[in-house]
């Protein structure tokens, strides 16, 4: 994943629109910021899954606003998202790994960044320090998980919620998303299917979580402090054990 790039693209879609955005992390704020992380969270020793890899995080407040709520795990609705190149995404495309949409306004671009190398990290440790450009580094195995059996991967999304605009204007936020990231998908929500289905908080971060069977099953807003962002991590190991037919 370029995550310069895709910083470039959201930068840029901020200047355009000043709608909302969901964006991956760089690495250019300072530890105790919202990002980069020092040390991210990884499925905690002390959950109930009772996993054996754990890390401190930093960069996240010890006290925050933010909330996490399970949702009931029915089927998410079939929305689809046009990229940059025209490519339409569907959340029901993610069968067997799990989904998380990223998403939230200008004001919270560092946040939201913060927040999606937490989660990909933490998934994919092997990411830790690569240079843009450099191949994606495979999921963390499930403990428990059978010799051979694949590895349910952790999708972290970021999306643009931009809403309804004229026709000229979309192509011209396409072409710009382009031209910044050639290799990278952006989902472009212009019909406000987040906001409208699980609701955006103004300048804080906003997430949705769908599990492998394409079910919504957790949603979170606000600025989530350690604690918070690691009990999404846990859940998100829960789910994938799930997939799995692990308890």
């Amino acid at each position: 994943m370029k995550r310069a790039q895709l910083g470039m693209a959201f930068a840029l879609l901020g200047m355009l629109t000043g709608h909302a955005v969901g964006q991956v992390p760089n690495r250019s704020a300072q530890p105790g910021q919202s990002g980069p992380i020092g040390q991210l969270a990884k499925p905690s020793q002390s959950s109930t899954i009772g996993l054996a890899s754990s890390a401190t995080i930093t960069g996240f407040p010890t006290e925050g606003g933010g909330s996490l709520m399970p949702l009931p795990p029915k089927p998410t609705p079939s929305f689809a998202f046009e990229d940059q190149f025209n490519k339409t995404h569907r959340l029901q495309d993610f069968h067997g790994d799990i989904l998380v949409l990223v998403y939230g306004d200008k004001a919270s671009a560092d946040a939201n960044r913060a927040l999606g190398e937490a989660i990909h990290l933490a998934f994919h440790p092997g990411a830790q320090g690569k240079q843009a450009g450099a191949k994606s580094a495979e999921p963390l195995m499930v403990r428990g998980q059978s010799k051979g059996s694949r590895t349910p991967d952790v999708h972290a999304v970021p999306v643009a919620v931009i809403g309804r605009v004229p026709s000229f204007v979309k192509s011209l936020i396409q072409n710009r998303f382009k031209a910044a990231v050639n290799d990278t998908p952006v989902w472009l929500d212009f019909d406000d299917h987040l906001k409208s289905t699980w609701g955006l908080v103004d300048g804080q971060p906003n997430l949705v979580v769908v599990d492998g069977r394409g079910r919504c099953r957790t949603k979170g807003s606000g600025k989530l402090n350690h604690a918070q962002v690691q009990q999404l991590v846990d859940t998100i190991e829960v789910l994938r054990r799930e997939t799995l037919g692990l308890k």
